[in-house]
């Protein structure tokens, strides 16, 4: 009968400790070279785990040997890489292979691997120092909208979650710091990973999701064409909402960050292409039109709120001094044409909407609205 060892894993957010349990004679280590009298499969094993792939290769882990019973690893910070990695969300899930590598290693060297999760619960304490800053403010803030920075990223169907603060404990969290609040959950990126991670509704006042209309193709008629998948993509966030409110925003024509890469695309020659962050569109008719299309379908489908653009800037509404080129506005300044989108919509506030339904709704959007004075 072959006798194994027990190696138990624990993992933390940003480190692991391994323990040794039954590893027969202890292994004498000097203080200089600690790793010298570990067991040899214990070295081997931690071998097979510097083999795992990782993020642009980087190998941002780093093992320390705090006995011959325990060992600890975590994230490298000098290996880390934040341009393209700014949520470490890579780096988990490269030191996630790591410590699967050791997991599956370690029957062959008569090692049995158990992997127990550590948690400190450190969002909450992030979340309680912000909603302290923002009680030191005289609590501004109306609603508040909340995600793990690992979900700014898309999860490919099939692929492993990375490490993320479990939903429920996260809201709950953030509605005992912002008592007085309306909370909101779901996604900060689009539909699409909404659709692919449903909040848990117990704490939530509203559900929220963006949406861009340079995802996937960049030409004039793809950017509207997804205008008309509006529709379809309402009546399932109304669904996932679960009867509570949902709200639609911050979404622009171009895309204010890309989950499906490692940032929108640099455009410093004005072109229109797919995932452009800055777009020459938001300045002409076509993006006024899109932001109209977008809030008529948003109206139509019982949105609770949309936000839509920015003042100034490459969502903006208002010609600006940026460090690109705006062809026109750099000489003449003055306002975008959606600006006068957004007046209009502006001046409807408090207005009971009425139903339009256009046709053909390919080609025409329209907004209703009853003023007041009739």
């Amino acid at each position: 009968m072959i006798r194994y060892k027990t190696l138990a894993v624990l993992g933390l957010i940003l480190m692991s400790v391994i323990l040794i349990h039954n590893i027969g004679t202890a292994a004498k280590k000097s203080a200089d070279n600690p790793v010298a009298g570990l067991d040899p499969g214990l070295k081997a094993i931690i071998r097979y785990g510097t083999l795992a792939p990782s993020s642009h290769n980087a190998q941002m882990w780093k093992v320390k040997v705090v006995s011959d019973r325990v060992l600890i690893i975590m994230l490298d910070k000098t290996n880390l890489l934040p341009k393209v990695d700014p949520a470490n969300r890579e780096a988990l899930i490269s030191l996630g292979a790591f410590i699967e590598n050791m997991v599956q290693a370690a029957p062959a060297y008569k090692l049995n691997a158990a992997v127990h999760v550590l948690t400190d619960n450190p969002f909450a304490d992030e979340v309680a120092k912000a909603g302290k800053l923002s009680a030191d403010l005289g609590s501004p803030f109306t609603t508040v909208l909340v995600s793990p920075a690992s979900d700014m990223k898309s999860t490919l169907p099939g692929s492993v979650w990375p490490p993320a603060a479990p939903l429920d404990r996260l809201y709950e969290a953030t509605r005992k710091a912002f008592p007085s609040a309306r909370l909101g959950g779901g996604m900060l990126s689009y539909f699409t990973e909404l659709n692919r991670k449903r909040p848990p509704l117990d704490h939530l006042d509203l559900v929220t999701f963006t949406n861009s209309g340079l995802v996937h193709a960049g030409d004039d008629r793809s950017a509207t064409e997804g205008l008309e998948t509006l529709p379809f993509i309402i009546k399932s966030a109304a669904a996932i909402a679960g009867g509570k409110p949902f709200h639609a925003g911050p979404s622009a024509l171009g895309m204010r960050a890309n989950p499906y890469g490692a940032a929108p695309m640099d455009n410093p020659n004005n072109i229109r292409q797919a995932m452009n962050r800055m777009d020459p569109r938001q300045r002409g008719l076509l993006g006024a039109g899109w932001y109209l299309g977008y809030f008529a379908h948003m109206v139509r489908g019982g949105a609770s709120a949309v936000t839509l653009g920015g003042g100034v800037g490459p969502f903006g509404i208002v010609a600006a001094k940026t460090d690109y080129a705006q062809p026109f506005f750099d000489e003449a300044g003055g306002v975008y044409p959606a600006y006068h989108v957004f007046k209009g919509l502006a001046e409807l506030a408090g207005a009971r909407a009425i139903a339009s339904a256009p046709v053909p709704a390919r080609d025409i959007q329209a907004v209703a609205a009853e003023m007041h004075d009739g």
